[in-house]
């Protein structure tokens, strides 16, 4: 394909004769077209946005094709990917997409991994109007097609949304929709349309703690789903004989706990416990995240995420 940048893009499936990839991908077969997790858009300079590559979280999407088969698309350089917008309008506003793509059947050289040479990363204009709207599947496919791919045949997924205002030079945040969802904001994501994994809670420096028990974050589900709750707390105590211990709640109820013991690390003793738990969730349920310790303080760059699963 000829854009790939730095052949970033790729899916773990190839067409060599002896899987296929429908039975290949038939583990995601109950998932809709869209992101499971990473992706994140954001702007880097002028026109050009970055995309996926936070370093924490991989990214992943599910592509699909014109029958509904489903292929994983994922971000295999593992680093930030820029995309550059095309020029504003001269007039009113545009609505872009940033679409991934795989070639069906996804045919890539024997001795590259993980076949980008099937995939492609691509943005699509859409038609400046005073009430502008996405590009439909018709013209995301005819420019899978002016890639070098099949586009009548080809999975596609849309990772990203881009409103361009005629005179713009610079994207900002406002103008991103994450997901592939439309009309979704970067910094306030709903989920009620939302499925993709999202940080629901960051610190950006340390924060002391006392001793006891302390609510880290606390959200309301609105759409009804399976959701997988994760992160990893980084904490620094004062004894290497401290634990600390991650608590989410459901309602009020414990539903899942996760101990850490401490070690040492320098002169510092740290305790960070990871957690992973899925919550069965019904509408309106309230998912709540402690955090126990005899006294720590978590590090920067500490994350809890979220994710809609089905």
């Amino acid at each position: 394909m000829s854009s790939n940048p730095n052949n970033a893009v790729g899916t773990n499936a190839a067409y060599g004769g002896r899987t296929s990839v429908k039975a290949f991908n038939d583990n995601i077969g109950a998932y809709s077209r869209g992101i499971l997790s990473g992706w994140a858009c954001s702007p880097s300079s002028g026109m050009t946005v970055s995309l996926g590559g936070d370093g924490t979280t991989r990214d992943i999407a599910i592509a699909e094709d014109v029958s509904g088969n489903k292929i994983t698309v994922n971000n295999i350089s593992e680093s930030p990917i820029s995309v550059t917008m095309s020029a504003a309008p001269a007039s009113n506003s545009r609505i872009d997409l940033i679409v991934a793509y795989v070639d069906n059947p996804p045919q890539g050289s024997g001795t590259a991994l993980d076949n980008p040479a099937a995939c492609g990363l691509i943005t699509v204009s859409g038609t400046a109007a005073v009430n502008p709207v996405a590009p439909n599947e018709s013209a995301i496919r005819t420019a899978i097609t002016a890639d070098g791919a099949s586009g009548s045949t080809a999975y596609y997924v849309v990772l990203a949304q881009v409103t361009i205002a005629s005179g713009t030079t610079d994207i900002i945040a406002d103008n991103i929709a994450a997901g592939s969802a439309a009309g979704i904001s970067a910094q306030n994501i709903d989920f009620a349309t939302f499925g993709g994994k999202y940080h629901i809670w960051e610190i950006t420096e340390g924060l002391s703690l006392s001793n006891g028990t302390h609510a880290l974050c606390e959200f309301t589900i609105q759409k009804a789903g399976k959701y997988a709750v994760q992160g990893v707390i980084g904490g620094q105590v004062s004894s290497a004989d401290d634990y600390c211990m991650v608590t989410i709640l459901k309602n009020d109820v414990t539903h899942h706990q996760a101990v850490s013991s401490c070690i040492a690390r320098g002169s510092v003793p740290r305790c960070d416990v990871p957690f992973y738990t899925i919550v069965d969730c019904a509408v309106n349920d309230k998912i709540k995240v402690n955090y126990t310790s005899p006294g720590s303080v978590i590090r920067a760059g500490t994350t809890i995420s979220a994710e809609l699963l089905y």
